[in-house]
């Protein structure tokens, strides 16, 4: 019995397949710190994820990271972004509590 071939006579043996690219570092941390900072509200965080995700975008952009992690990047971004602005927003209202509570004090010495 012959044993089959996988491919042409005299053809050479294929190699393996080709390895799937993945993310590099720079997106999953972008991603993780986007993340992180979100739930938490941990603002830093939010600054590295943008920091992070806009160096990686660029870097994906002149062909020095993967493309595999370009969704990662991006999300990360996004989340950054996001956290931040409602990080503002919170740090705005609280100001506001405060200047509201300290103007409806009373202004008697006395009392």
């Amino acid at each position: 019995m012959s044993q089959p071939t996988a491919g042409p006579q005299g053809a050479a043996p294929q190699g393996p397949a080709p390895q799937q690219q993945s993310a590099s570092g720079k997106a999953i941390a972008a991603l993780v710190c986007g993340i992180i900072g979100l739930v938490t509200c941990i603002w830093p965080l939010d600054i590295v994820a943008i920091i992070l995700g806009k160096i990686e975008l660029g870097a994906i952009t002149r062909g020095e990271s993967p493309e595999a992690g370009r969704s990662m990047a991006k999300i990360g971004l996004i989340l950054g972004i996001i956290g931040l602005v409602i990080a503002a927003v919170a740090i705005i209202f609280y100001v506001i509590a405060v200047l509201a509570a300290i103007g409806s004090m009373p202004q008697d010495p006395s009392y």
